[in-house]
């Protein structure tokens, strides 16, 4: 476990530093690299975000999940759920569905206004709602002066087969870098 009833698939992915869950450089692949809620707060229609700082230049691949699916974080390089994720640029970010072993499916692309820097905060939203389809909404923003601004977002409506229709829990993980620090995890039910 992490803490505070995180659990990591992979326990080298991310330590906790200054009260932030930092980024490791590992071997191991994203669909290994996700620390997760437990089973028992799994939602169906949620909407889970989180801030995170880039630690230097590398952007790497920051990621938030909703919708994962518990089955899946305990098998090695398998993993289900919805994805938001930057894709190694600083000024794109990609929301997917992540089935099994597969390479994400890509979505929708969330190209940003302003390139990230290491100097600001930023926080990454993602939304999934119904289940035929799955409507999903993703937001990238960053802190200016102390009010969130978007910097990106993008939506879609996922009617695939492959598509996720059960509840399923919250995550953040990343790839093999150590670029990057998360911080203030939430995670809102929307069906209440």
């Amino acid at each position: 476990t992490l803490g505070n009833a995180w659990s990591a698939k992979s326990a080298a992915a991310f330590s906790l530093e200054n009260g932030q869950a930092r980024k490791q450089s590992v071997n191991s692949g994203y669909r290994d690299n996700v620390v997760y809620r437990p089973a028992g707060e799994a939602l169906l229609n949620a909407e889970v975000s989180t801030e995170f700082r880039l630690l230097n230049f590398n952007v790497g691949y920051p990621q938030i999940l909703t919708r994962v699916q518990s089955a899946t974080v305990g098998v090695a390089n398998v993993l289900d759920g919805y994805i938001l994720y930057f894709n190694g640029s600083g000024s794109q970010a990609i929301l997917g569905r992540q089935n099994g072993s597969a390479f994400v499916t890509t979505l929708a692309t969330l190209n940003l206004s302003s390139a990230l820097n290491t100097t600001d905060t930023y926080r990454l939203r993602l939304r999934a709602t119904g289940t035929s389809p799955v409507d999903l909404q993703s937001t990238v923003e960053r802190l200016v002066s102390g009010s969130w601004v978007v910097i990106g977002q993008a939506t879609a409506s996922d009617s695939s087969g492959a598509r996720i229709t059960t509840a399923g829990v919250a995550a953040f993980g990343g790839f093999t870098e150590n670029s990057y620090a998360f911080d203030n995890f939430a995670v809102f039910n929307l069906t209440q």
